[in-house]
């Protein structure tokens, strides 16, 4: 079947079609004003983007990694004593720690390696997750510091709240020590706990006063003075809060 050819001239196609069936395309003036538009928006949006993703990152890493150590240690507690009897490393070397490590959890916390790891010219046993993170023990195992990157460990204190949050593991302070201490946050104690989110513990003076110069916090609102960020997001149902003093 043959096509009708659209001729100009032709009143009824033109009533169809239109008397003027030229193209149009966009000028070159417009086409930038549309592009700088375009950035414009962009400048605008893609750091609030960024940010949120990164936040993003950090609030799942934290609740991973918080999750993982402690199902460990429960899994641990099946093999072993209550976690209040652990004991903890006779020595603040990597070599001692790393023993204590493979005692209470060998074969329950999934790591891509650990071993020792130099950091701030300092040997530390890290701990590499599989995900990229991070996390290196101190003081006998005690002192927990993790990062969602594992090159952030090497600035720790630069990238902590952003990058790096501290974690305690104290769950040997018996009932009769406890009053002993002002808790950094009222409702909180390390006592029969797994790993937790890093608070001050001080020692007060026999006469119950603070010690002179200490550093301490007894409620909510003094847990951004002291930067215990771990412990801010954590209380936050592991979300970063709207007043979150760390940029991203």
């Amino acid at each position: 079947m043959r096509k009708k050819l659209f001729l100009p001239g032709n009143a009824k196609q033109e009533k169809i079609f239109g008397k003027n069936n030229c193209h149009h395309a966009f000028t070159m003036a417009e086409v930038l004003i549309v592009l700088g538009i375009i950035g414009i928006i962009a400048a605008l949006t893609i750091p609030n983007l960024m940010g949120m993703y990164r936040k993003s990152v950090v609030e799942t890493s934290l609740k991973k990694f918080y999750t993982a150590v402690n199902q460990a240690i429960l899994l641990s507690v099946h093999k072993h004593e209550a976690v209040r009897f652990w004991s903890f490393a006779p020595e603040n070397t990597p070599e001692s720690i790393e023993q204590w490590f493979n005692r209470y959890f060998g074969g329950f916390f999934n790591t891509l390696r650990a071993g020792k790891y130099k950091i701030d010219g300092k040997d530390y046993f890290t701990l590499f997750f599989e995900d990229g993170s991070g996390a290196y023990l101190d003081y006998m195992g005690h002192d927990w510091f993790f990062c969602t990157e594992v090159k952030a460990l090497e600035n720790f204190e630069e990238n902590h709240g952003r990058k790096c949050f501290k974690f305690g593991f104290y769950p040997n302070y018996s009932r009769e020590q406890a009053p002993k201490f002002q808790k950094c946050y009222a409702s909180y104690n390390y006592s029969d706990k797994g790993v937790e989110p890093y608070v001050s513990l001080l020692n007060k003076n026999a006469d119950g006063t603070i010690p002179t110069g200490e550093r301490f916090c007894t409620e909510a609102k003094d847990l951004y003075t002291q930067k215990l960020y771990s412990k801010i997001i954590q209380l936050n149902g592991w979300q970063i809060p709207k007043d979150y003093p760390v940029k991203f």
